[in-house]
C-alpha cells in the first residue's frame, strides 16, 4: 500500500465565486478517491469554509504580487512547507478546478506532459505567445533553462502534481519568481528537477461544460463549464455536493 500524502490546494479569491462549488467538488473527489490521502491543507487569504468539515487544514496565505499569478501560487505553497512542519516530504498540489473519477493511488500521480521544447515546436510556442500572455510566460520560463530552454518539457497545468517539499524550496531559493514574470510554476518546478515525466494520457479537460470524460481519471474544467446546467448536475450527483 501506498503511504499517505498530503494534498495542498491554494485557493483564490475567484475560488469563492459560485458558492464555493468548486472547492466543494474538488474536496470531495479526493476524499471519495485518492486512497493514499493524509491530509487536505488549504492555504488562502480567506476564512475556512467551514461546510467542507473539521478534518480540512487551513493556513493563511494571500496574493501579494501583481505581475504573475503563478508567483502568488509559488508564495502560496511555500507558506504551506514553511509553516506545517509535519507537511509529508512528497504533497500533490490541487487546484479547486480539477476533480479526480476513479480510486488513485501515489503511483497513478506521474507527472504529465503535452509537448518537448526543441528547435522543432519553437514556431507553435512562438505563435501561442504571440496570442496570449500565459504562453509567452511560459516560453520564458523554459530559456531560464541551459541551451535556451531546448528539451524542456511542457507539463500538463490541469491536472493535480506531486512536488517535494525540499526540491520545492531548493527552486524558491534559485528563481527570483518574487520579482521577475516568465514564470509557470509546474513547468519551473519539474524541469528544474529533472523530471522526465510521461507523455499526457488519462485527462480531459472540460471547455464549455461537456459530461463525458472519456472514463479519464483527471478531468479540469474552465470557469465557462459553471454555466452548463449538466454539467454541475452531474458533478452533484457524483459527488453528493
Amino acid at each position: 500500500m501506498d503511504k499517505k500524502h498530503d494534498v495542498v490546494i491554494p485557493l483564490g479569491l475567484k475560488s469563492y465565486e459560485n458558492k464555493n462549488f468548486e472547492i466543494k467538488v474538488a474536496v470531495a473527489s479526493i476524499k471519495k478517491y485518492f486512497k493514499c490521502l493524509n491530509r487536505i491543507i488549504i492555504v488562502s487569504q480567506i476564512d475556512r469554509i467551514n461546510s467542507l468539515g473539521d478534518d480540512i487544514v487551513w493556513v493563511y496565505g494571500d496574493d501579494i504580487y501583481k505581475h504573475d499569478k503563478d508567483a502568488n501560487i509559488i508564495h502560496k505553497v511555500r507558506t504551506v512547507i514553511e509553516n506545517v512542519p509535519d507537511l509529508t516530504d512528497d504533497f500533490i498540489m490541487w487546484s479547486d478546478d480539477q476533480f479526480i473519477t476513479k480510486d488513485t493511488e501515489w503511483s497513478d500521480t506521474t507527472p504529465r506532459y503535452i509537448k518537448i521544447y526543441d528547435a522543432n515546436t519553437k514556431p507553435y510556442f512562438d505563435d501561442m505567445g504571440r496570442k496570449r500572455i500565459w504562453w509567452k510566460r511560459l516560453q520564458k520560463c523554459f530559456e531560464r533553462f541551459p541551451n535556451s530552454g531546448f528539451g524542456c518539457r511542457f507539463f500538463n497545468p490541469h491536472i493535480p502534481s506531486p512536488m517535494n517539499k525540499y526540491k520545492f524550496i531548493e527552486m524558491c531559493n534559485k528563481f527570483p519568481y518574487q520579482t521577475e514574470d516568465g514564470i509557470t510554476i509546474y513547468d519551473l518546478y519539474y524541469n528544474f528537477i529533472g523530471e522526465k515525466g510521461v507523455p499526457n494520457f488519462d485527462e480531459y479537460h472540460v471547455i464549455s461544460g461537456e459530461t463525458d470524460w472519456k472514463d479519464c481519471r483527471w478531468v479540469g474544467y474552465f470557469n465557462s463549464s459553471m454555466k452548463n446546467i449538466r454539467f454541475i448536475e452531474k458533478l452533484k450527483k457524483e459527488f453528493n455536493v
